[in-house]
């Protein structure tokens, strides 16, 4: 069982078939058969196959070739060892094409499946159990938790820290709710900074309002 898919612009594949005759001078029933399965429509313009009637006889016989055109779906059988080829895509789809050979017992494909004709496969994936797949996530998501970024607090040499409310704020250095500022700053990346602003002295004060009384 495997997928053929012959991508857009793909060319005509070589005349072939897929498996020679067991015996040179007698022609046997078959030994084994296709099965091509379309898994979009296809025509003579997105990579039909194309086949070569009674090759399965006499390689050299010149018959008419023969182009099926099938819906998806559609099964075509055919003898192993037929003469047939993949047409040229010439549309902007790929064409993937299910093929599956049904074979008697005793006959083994020693050539098609070969291992000298493929290159290695790279090593698997390890397999992880749900366990392990719940204690990744958990981790990625303490990792993230720790990354955020606190909150930042300046305060002036000798301030009291920051209040949650205006009360509090008033409480620790003689303010109301406009000495406790809160700055978002984009640039920081999230970052926030609270600053709270002292009370002023009783001598900033009683400046104050003896320039008002002046005035």
């Amino acid at each position: 069982v495997g997928v053929i898919v012959a991508l857009p612009d793909a060319a005509s594949q070589k005349w072939h078939s897929d498996g020679d005759h067991l015996h040179d001078d007698l022609h046997l029933a078959p030994h084994a058969v296709n099965v091509f399965v379309p898994l979009v429509d296809v025509d003579a313009t997105n990579g039909a196959t194309e086949f070569a009637p009674g090759t399965h006889l006499d390689w050299s016989t010149d018959k008419r070739t023969v182009v099926l055109d099938c819906a998806a779906g559609d099964a075509i059988l055919f003898d192993w060892r037929l003469k047939h080829r993949g047409l040229a895509n010439r549309v902007t789809h790929p064409r993937p094409l299910l093929y599956l050979t049904y074979a008697l017992p005793w006959f083994v494909d020693r050539y098609n499946f070969s291992s000298d004709r493929y290159a290695p496969l790279p090593p698997l994936v390890p397999r992880t159990s749900r366990a392990d797949r719940a204690k990744s996530r958990s981790s990625l998501k303490g990792g993230l938790a720790s990354s955020r970024t606190s909150s930042t607090l300046a305060l002036p040499s000798g301030g009291a820290p920051p209040s949650s409310s205006a009360e509090e704020a008033s409480a620790h250095g003689g303010g109301d709710a406009s000495d406790v500022v809160v700055v978002d700053d984009p640039a920081a990346s999230g970052t926030t900074t609270t600053t709270a602003r002292a009370a002023p002295s009783e001598e900033t004060a009683s400046s104050s309002s003896t320039s008002s009384s002046a005035e």
